[in-house]
């Protein structure tokens, strides 16, 4: 005995406020107790969380950067405390500074890339798993969140791009701390 709410959905086919307005002053005038809801508001709404998301993520790999820098920082610094005597060694028999910078970037770079790699192996299910959530968004409903193949492409060059970051710390700590020294 309840009477039933009618429900009208109304797509226009321009994008335009006003069009929007006219609307719904049109549904208004005819029916006074019409609610008329705009999905543009809550579509904003969520796209902002996504803009918001997005900015998070951002400093999030900004502060992991960081990170790794001062790690490759302090790390070098305690080698070069530990190999003192070696490298002094080395400054004996002729070894320059830009040689033994480069040994040490060079085994930052390795340890970068497999610090990396290793990464980017255990975020691959939990990424594997956003791409299956936005999936199961309905179509139209919210913007594609699918990445485009260079974004991928960039994704998997990160190890890379970690162990050059290590290796370039590493190089810069070392030929500092040894200017120091000289």
């Amino acid at each position: 005995d309840l009477p039933l709410p009618i429900l009208i959905d109304v797509q226009l086919a321009s994008n335009i406020q006003e069009t929007t307005q006219i609307v719904v002053d049109f549904i208004q005038e005819k029916t006074p107790n019409a609610v008329v809801e705009d999905h543009r508001v809550w579509l904003s709404r969520i796209a902002g969380l996504a803009e918001g998301l997005s900015a998070v993520a951002l400093s999030v790999m900004g502060l992991a950067t960081g990170a790794l820098g001062l790690i490759v920082i302090f790390a070098t610094r305690a080698s070069l405390t530990e190999y003192a005597q070696a490298i002094h060694v080395l400054h004996i028999v002729g070894a320059r500074d830009g040689y033994i910078a480069g040994q040490f970037a060079g085994r930052a770079l390795a340890q970068g890339v497999l610090g990396g790699a290793a990464g980017l192996l255990l975020y691959g299910p939990a990424l594997g798993a956003i791409a299956w959530l936005a999936g199961r968004v309905q179509d139209g409903l919210l913007p594609n969140v699918s990445l485009p193949a260079r974004h991928w492409l960039i994704i998997l060059v990160l190890p890379l791009l970690a162990g050059g970051l290590a290796m370039l710390t590493a190089n810069i700590t070392v030929r500092r701390v040894l200017a120091l020294k000289s």
